[in-house]
């Protein structure tokens, strides 16, 4: 016989954010960012840009972030194509 002290506290916020897979694609563009970032250091050597330029990329993929985190939040990926959350049907 289980009891409740012995269960984890289920945590509905954290539990949305994976059902969502917010977690997912912040991981995803973290690394991307990072893979943009490591070719964009490489190439911009280079070929001798300006500094400001690899500042740029890095404050756009800065400013790049919330705005994936939000859409992943609040569109999902369906086998019909993208739809937005609250048409979606939960399951599970």
């Amino acid at each position: 016989m289980t009891t409740q002290a012995n269960q984890k506290p289920q945590l509905p916020l954290f539990n949305e954010l994976k059902r969502r897979n917010v977690f997912t694609l912040s991981i995803a563009y973290i690394v991307m960012a990072w893979l943009v970032m490591q070719v964009a250091d490489v190439i911009l050597n280079n070929i001798t840009a300006p500094d400001w330029v690899f500042h740029v990329i890095l404050l756009l993929l800065g400013i790049g972030f919330p705005f994936a985190v939000f859409f992943a939040w609040a569109i999902e990926l369906t086998p019909e194509g993208l739809k937005r959350e609250h048409e979606v049907e939960v399951t599970g």
